[in-house]
């Protein structure tokens, strides 16, 4: 998924307003509103220990399918300039002169317009910034092939 006005953009994806950051953040306010509708849920929260969980799981797990960088917020800045751990990372790739996604700025603009929790938004970014800000494995070497070895 790309955000609108997204220089980068190739033929082969969908174009939305704020990318796919957008797109969690909406799904992850619809989910909670719908959660909340119900009285005995009146007390529920996304925590960022909950959403770090299912996003690093589908994202950063052995067994996910999505490439690296299928997450990407594009910023003025550098994360090093930005400075800080990943909460205040988080906080600044949020100021409106950091973001470089015109589409995810506006969405971010417009926030309160389309009723999009301010927390909801705070867990998106505070756990997308930790994920990108892990340690990264090291890669194994490829074995090579000798004769002393079998087929198997």
């Amino acid at each position: 998924m790309y955000d609108v006005r997204d220089p980068t953009m190739g033929n082969d994806g969908i174009v939305i307003i704020g990318g796919i950051v957008g797109e969690l953040i909406v799904t992850f306010s619809a989910l909670s509103d719908f959660i909340l509708a119900s009285p005995q849920n009146q007390n529920f929260m996304f925590t960022v220990d909950m959403l770090e969980g299912y996003l690093t799981d589908l994202l950063a797990s052995d067994d996910s399918q999505f490439p690296d960088n299928a997450i990407t917020v594009n910023l003025h800045k550098s994360v090093e300039d930005l400075g800080g751990d990943y909460e205040s990372v988080a906080k600044r790739a949020r100021e409106a002169a950091n973001m470089a996604d015109f589409g995810l700025q506006f969405l971010l603009e417009i926030q309160k317009d389309l009723i999009l929790p301010a927390d909801i938004i705070d867990v998106v970014y505070r756990v997308i910034c930790k994920i990108a800000m892990m340690k990264q494995k090291e890669m194994l070497p490829i074995p090579e092939m000798t004769d002393e070895m079998t087929e198997e």
